[in-house]
């Protein structure tokens, strides 16, 4: 059966996740090299292409215990958006992260970017307090 979500009438909403993991795998082919080939351990793998899946994903590689992670940021949905189908989609994307980038599910963080204004701006949100060690060219940080 189709569905109409997330890739519109007539397309499988499987078939659209798979384009996403396609589009990781060779994004990871491709950046991947250069990632190595100068050192860097942290690099953006996709930044929303597909309009199906408005999200950022970061690959990073902590620099002393060599596991790999990835943040999928999320760009908020417009208010004309159904809000069951936006959740719908971001979990589709974040499974398809962890899947397509081969990593277990609990090491790809979620974040939300979405507007604010005023005050609400400039609040601190939370801080998990977890450092990873990452490497860009010869600097290091973490």
């Amino acid at each position: 059966m189709r569905a109409s979500r997330p890739g519109g009438p007539g397309v499988a909403a499987g078939e659209v996740a798979e384009s996403l993991a396609n589009r990781l795998r060779k994004n990871v082919k491709t950046l991947g090299a250069w990632a190595r080939r100068e050192g860097i351990t942290c690099w953006r793998v996709y930044d929303a292409d597909m309009p199906e899946y408005a999200v950022a994903v970061d690959r990073y590689r902590d620099e002393d215990t060599s596991e790999e992670w990835a943040v999928v940021q999320e760009y908020e949905a417009p208010k004309t958006v159904d809000p069951a189908k936006a959740r719908a989609r971001l979990a589709d994307a974040v499974a398809t992260v962890a899947a397509g980038l081969a990593l277990p599910p609990e090491r790809v963080v979620l974040k939300l970017r979405r507007r604010r204004h005023g005050r609400e701006q400039h609040e601190k949100l939370g801080s998990a307090g977890e450092l990873h060690r990452v490497a860009e060219g010869g600097s290091r940080s973490s």
